[in-house]
């Protein structure tokens, strides 16, 4: 199966905005945690979607490089 450069971009876009919106959720709900090990848990959790979206970022920009032909070889081969 191929996926076209401008496919994958809105593809990893699309999955780092939900991997951000459930980050924030996580830490705007932070407030309502009394336990201090539930929520160390979600501070975890929340650090991990975070880390999701920034992945889902840096292929998005990637797929966004390629789309735009900033990798073509230029070595003459």
């Amino acid at each position: 199966m191929n996926v076209s450069a401008k496919i994958s971009f809105w593809i990893a876009m699309v999955f780092s905005l939900f991997c951000f919106a459930y980050a924030l959720t996580g830490a705007f709900s932070m407030d309502s945690i009394t336990d201090a090990q539930a929520r160390a848990d979600a501070q975890g959790y929340m650090w991990f979607w975070l880390f999701l979206a920034g992945v889902g970022v840096a292929f998005g920009t990637l797929s966004w490089f390629m789309a735009k032909g900033k990798f073509e070889n230029t070595e003459g081969e």
